[in-house]
């Protein structure tokens, strides 16, 4: 490739950000550091916390961050300053119809960015977002420096669905019209686009089609592990926080918010007589924010006893809860479920089996199809025959067999995957 191993990310949410948003490019920024390439990442003015979240990840000689400040950064300060200027973004924001909290940084830098990549000679440039602010610039810059190659990654199926999340809107509000349109420029003046799940592929080909759009270059780009979060411990490290090492310890990671608590909660409700026979023998565990109201009526009923709450636990002794699971549970969301997170990777890297409640579809085929664990659809039938299944597994899950070890793990590899996503720019010249 003629690309002088020279590659600008484009995403307002990286490190030192510390939320998940930051995650996927700052692990795909590290593996094309590995791989020779010099990483150019423009991003907005985060701080310098180079301890927290993905920094240690991004580290790198090879990775150059260049955090661009804007006028409205000053809506951050605890202060009375900090109050007029949150006031004056909003104002112009409804003025001027900017969709996202990213757009008034890209208003504001859009020259600056432009000029960057060309006094850097940057012949690749990947915008991550959506297409509301980050992909929608990315493709303002590609016209006006033609020459560059610009890869538009969409992180969410955004559009569709989108009057679930905006349920004042409907499609004659501008703001609404201007997104799709915004959506179809991103895309048109692309010269290839990323999608993250087999379910927004689908959804975001539905749009495409809709724009009247032709030879678009749609490649799928998953998220993955990353091998060097995997951390082993011996059987003496054995957590307290678990039940005892003859209980199926089921584990779930991270938020359960956004109607996630309902199938959870609706799954343990229905099968409730023949899990609470079991409560020696299998316990839910969740770490990370849950549902307030939904765990206070757990924690109320006779199924507190195979539920377990953690309080906040660091990120070094998640890792360990994580190792010794016997599974891990992934909740998907009721309406977003095509969108699944990066929390179902964690279990992959460990070869854990995976007990998935989740609608049908990419996932939920993945893991049942290629036997990584038990599913149920989240019908009443289908969660009687999961809680069936799982009792009559429950050696099996303690004896660690229950999962498919000739399954190719190492394709879900941040790794394997930037490896990949390097082959599918080879349309460069």
């Amino acid at each position: 490739m003629s690309l002088e191993k020279k590659i600008l990310i484009l995403a307002y949410k990286f490190p030192p950000y510390e939320g998940v948003g930051a995650r996927r490019w700052a692990k795909f920024a590290k593996y094309f550091a590995k791989e020779g390439y010099k990483v150019h990442v423009i991003t907005a003015n985060w701080g310098k916390n180079v301890n927290k979240s993905w920094s240690a990840d991004v580290n790198h000689e090879n990775i150059i961050i260049k955090q661009l400040s804007s006028f409205f950064d000053k809506k951050y300060e605890p202060n009375l300053t900090g109050k007029l200027f949150f006031k004056a973004e909003r104002i112009l924001a409804k003025i001027f119809c900017w969709t996202d909290e990213a757009y008034s940084s890209y208003v504001w830098n859009k020259s600056t960015i432009v000029k960057y990549i060309k006094s850097e000679q940057i012949k690749l440039v990947v915008a991550s977002g959506g297409p509301f602010s980050a992909n929608y610039f990315g493709a303002i810059i590609k016209k006006k420096i033609p020459s560059i190659k610009l890869v538009q990654d969409f992180r969410d199926s955004w559009i569709t669905d989108y009057f679930f999340d905006h349920p004042s809107m409907s499609p004659k509000d501008r703001v609404y019209k201007k997104e799709v349109k915004m959506e179809a420029f991103s895309i048109d003046n692309a010269d290839a686009v990323f999608s993250v799940t087999p379910g927004c592929m689908e959804r975001l080909d539905q749009n495409i089609n809709s724009y009247g759009l032709k030879d678009v270059n749609h490649i799928l780009i998953e998220n993955g592990f990353d091998e060097d979060d995997r951390v082993s411990f011996p059987d003496d490290c054995f957590p307290s926080g678990f039940y005892n090492k003859t209980c199926v310890n089921i584990s779930h990671f991270g938020t359960v918010q956004f109607g996630r608590e309902k199938s959870f909660y609706q799954f343990i409700l229905q099968n409730k007589e023949k899990l609470k026979a079991e409560k020696t023998h299998i316990c839910f565990h969740f770490f990370g924010s849950f549902h307030a109201e939904t765990k206070n009526m757990i924690e109320n009923s006779e199924l507190k006893e195979m539920v377990k709450f953690h309080s906040f636990i660091p990120p070094q002794e998640v890792q360990k809860f994580m190792f010794f699971a016997d599974m891990h549970l992934v909740l998907n969301d009721e309406i977003y479920y095509y969108a699944y997170g990066s929390k179902v990777y964690d279990a992959l890297m460990h070869k854990k089996p995976i007990l998935l409640l989740s609608k049908e579809e990419g996932l939920y085929k993945l893991v049942k199809d290629n036997r990584l664990g038990m599913v149920s659809n989240n019908s009443a039938l289908q969660n009687e025959q999961l809680s069936d299944r799982l009792i009559e597994n429950k050696t099996k899950l303690k004896q660690g067999v229950f999962i498919n070890v000739d399954y190719n793990f190492e394709k879900h590899s941040v790794s394997s995957i930037t490896k990949r996503m390097i082959n599918a720019f080879n349309f460069v010249k």
